[in-house]
């Protein structure tokens, strides 16, 4: 699948920020930027600008990161696939929900999914309802919960009720 320095810029693409990608791919900040300049040498064009601590896709980076993206959902969608064949089901469940539900209502359905597949992981990425919107539209989640009604028009909305 894809190569690991390609999986390092795309998080860094989405979170322009060495220190959270680091913490999220449980890596140290010099291996994140080793990555990217190794990735940068083996393409022969720089895909960050670096201006005052701060790091910026260039052209490219922007058009590496939309292909990328494609890959990812890509590489997902095999793997579920494939899991689905096998009746298993692994890898990383991303999910969004607004602060409240993040905090008070979810937490104890969680436990019990994780509890019935406990080789699923869970990433669970808590925010406004409109980054979670975002997020979700994005391809960045593969469910969200949000309190009240959404405002993106291609949403597929059903209504939940833990128990």
């Amino acid at each position: 699948m894809l190569d690991h320095k390609y999986k390092v810029f795309y998080h860094l693409a989405q979170t322009p920020n060495t220190t959270k990608v680091a913490e999220e791919l449980l890596l140290s900040q010099p291996a994140i930027s080793k990555n990217i300049k190794e990735l940068e040498k083996e393409l022969g064009i720089t895909l960050f600008n670096r201006i005052k601590g701060r790091m910026q896709l260039t052209e490219a980076g922007q058009y590496l990161y939309s292909e990328i993206e494609i890959l990812v959902r890509k590489e997902r969608e095999i793997n579920f696939r494939i899991d689905k064949m096998k009746h298993t089901f692994t890898g990383t469940l991303h999910i969004g929900a607004s602060t409240t539900l993040s905090q008070y209502v979810l937490p104890e359905t969680l436990v019990r999914f994780k509890n019935a597949s406990p080789q699923m992981a869970i990433s669970l990425m808590s925010g406004n309802t409109a980054q979670i919107e975002q997020e979700i539209v994005t391809g960045n989640l593969h469910v969200a919960f949000i309190e009240g009604t959404p405002t993106q028009p291609d949403l597929h909305v059903y209504t939940f009720s833990p128990g």
